[in-house]
C-alpha cells in the first residue's frame, strides 16, 4: 500500500534568505521552478549601506548602487552587502527551482494538461477485483486488462446428413443344379435404393443372391452450422480506476492536489491517459499500459466429414420371394443368401431389402480466428 506523501514526498529548494553581510557578500536566493532568475549582475535588493568604513561608504555611497533584481517565481534575491571602496554589493542568487512541488501528506502533484488523475488505482489478479470505487474516490474512470489470453473457439459438429449411399446386389443365373462357375448364365447387378425394386429370378435353373456390398464412394455428408463455444479470457491482471468526485487544492499547499489515501485494495496512486504514451514526469514515473477492451474474433468453420460404415439391409443373412411384379404376395422366407436356389415359375425378389443402413456422417470442424487486447490506457504512479 502506497504511503502518499511519506515515501514519496515533492520537495522544493529552500526559499531564499534575505538580508546582506558585511563587507558586500550577498543572500543566496531561493532555487526558481519554471523560469530562471536574472543574470549574474542581477541579485536581490541591495542591502541598505553601513556606516562608512575609514575607506568607503556603505550601500548607499558611490559603490552601493550595484543592486540586481531577484529571480521572477518564488525565491527573491539576497540583499546587497556593505560597499567596499570600489563596489556596491555582490549580486543575487538564481531563482528557486519548483519542477517538484513541495506536496504534503494526502496530496499530489496535479495531472499535466490532457491527463486525468490523481486517481486510485487497483491493479491485481482478477480474483481480487474490488467491485466498486473507495469512497474517497468514488468517480469510476477506467476498467482495463493486461495480459490478456483467450483459447480458441470449441467447435462441436452434429450427426450430419448422408446422401448417396447406395448398396451393390448382384444376383447369378446358372443352367445347372449345383450353381457351378462353368454353367452361368448371366450375372446382374443392382443398385439400391433402386426405381424398380421387384425383379423376377424366373427363367433360371438355378440362381443365388451374392450378399450385397455397401458403396459409398459416391455419398456425401451434410452438416447444419457448428455449435461454437467462446472460452472466457483470462487476464494476468485487471485494473480499476476511480477519480475524485471533486477535484480540489492542497491546503497545507495549494499548488498540489487533495489525494487523500484509498483504502485496501486499491493499492496505486496514478494518472493516466487514453492511448499509448511516455510518462510526463512531475514524479508520476511508474508507468504501465492496460487495455479496455477485447477485439474477438475466434469462430468455427465449416463441419465436414465423409459418410462411414453402414450395412446392407437387415443382418440376418435372409431374403423373400414373391409371386407377383409388385412384390405384395410373399410366398417364401429367409432364404439363406449365396443359396442355390431353385425358382418357381414366377419369382421375384424385393431388392429393396438390401438397402443401406446404419451409414454414419461424423463432422468435424476447425477454429478459427484469435482475440487481442485493444484501447490502450497508458498508467504513470506514483510508485
Amino acid at each position: 500500500m502506497l504511503a502518499v506523501g511519506c515515501t514519496s514526498r515533492f520537495r522544493s529548494g529552500d526559499k531564499g534568505s534575505a538580508g546582506g553581510s558585511v563587507g558586500g557578500s550577498a543572500g543566496e536566493g531561493g532555487n526558481g521552478s519554471d523560469a530562471l532568475g536574472g543574470a549574474s549582475s542581477s541579485g536581490g535588493t541591495g542591502g541598505a549601506g553601513a556606516k562608512a568604513s575609514s575607506t568607503g561608504l556603505g550601500g548607499t555611497g558611490p559603490g552601493g548602487t550595484d543592486t540586481g533584481s531577484g529571480g521572477t517565481d518564488t525565491g527573491s534575491g539576497g540583499t546587497g552587502g556593505e560597499a567596499n571602496t570600489t563596489s556596491g554589493g555582490a549580486s543575487g542568487g538564481t531563482g528557486g527551482d519548483t519542477s517538484t512541488l513541495d506536496c504534503p501528506i494526502d496530496c499530489l502533484p496535479p495531472a499535466p494538461a490532457t491527463w486525468t488523475g490523481p486517481s486510485a488505482v487497483y491493479d491485481g489478479p482478477a480474483s481480487e477485483r474490488p467491485s466498486g470505487c473507495p469512497n474517497q474516490y468514488a468517480r469510476k474512470e477506467v476498467e482495463a486488462h493486461q495480459g490478456m489470453s483467450a483459447a480458441p473457439a470449441r467447435c462441436t459438429c452434429s450427426e450430419g446428413v448422408v446422401a448417396g449411399e447406395r448398396c451393390i446386389v448382384k444376383v447369378a443365373r446358372y443352367l445347372d443344379a449345383v450353381c457351378s462357375s462353368g454353367a452361368l448364365s448371366s450375372e446382374t447387378e443392382f443398385s439400391v435404393p433402386a426405381e424398380s425394386p421387384c425383379i423376377s429370378v424366373s427363367n433360371a435353373v438355378r440362381f443365388r443372391v451374392a450378399p450385397p456390398e455397401i458403396e459409398l464412394g459416391n455419398a456425401s455428408c451434410s452438416f447444419v452450422e457448428a455449435a461454437t463455444e467462446l472460452p472466457q479470457p483470462t487476464f494476468e491482471r485487471v485494473n480499476l480506476a476511480c477519480g475524485l468526485p471533486v477535484s480540489a487544492a492542497c491546503s497545507a499547499n495549494p499548488d498540489c492536489t487533495a489525494a487523500p489515501l484509498p483504502d485496501a485494495p486499491f493499492g496505486r496512486l496514478c494518472i493516466h491517459k487514453e492511448g499509448e504514451h511516455a510518462c510526463p514526469g512531475s514524479g508520476y514515473d511508474a508507468r504501465f499500459v492496460a487495455y479496455r477492451d477485447i477485439e474477438d474474433e475466434r469462430a468455427c468453420g465449416g463441419c465436414s466429414g465423409d459418410p462411414s460404415g453402414g450395412t446392407c439391409g437387415a443382418s440376418d443373412g435372409v431374403f423373400s420371394l414373391y409371386q407377383d411384379a409388385e412384390c405384395s404376395n410373399r410366398y417364401q422366407t429367409d432364404v439363406p443368401l449365396s443359396q442355390c436356389y431353385d425358382p418357381p415359375s414366377m419369382a421375384y425378389l424385393d431388392i429393396e431389402l438390401f438397402a443401406p443402413a446404419g451409414v454414419s456422417c461424423v463432422g468435424t470442424s476447425n477454429p478459427t480466428g484469435d482475440a487481442e487486447s485493444t484501447g490502450p490506457v497508458t498508467f504513470c504512479c506514483v510508485r
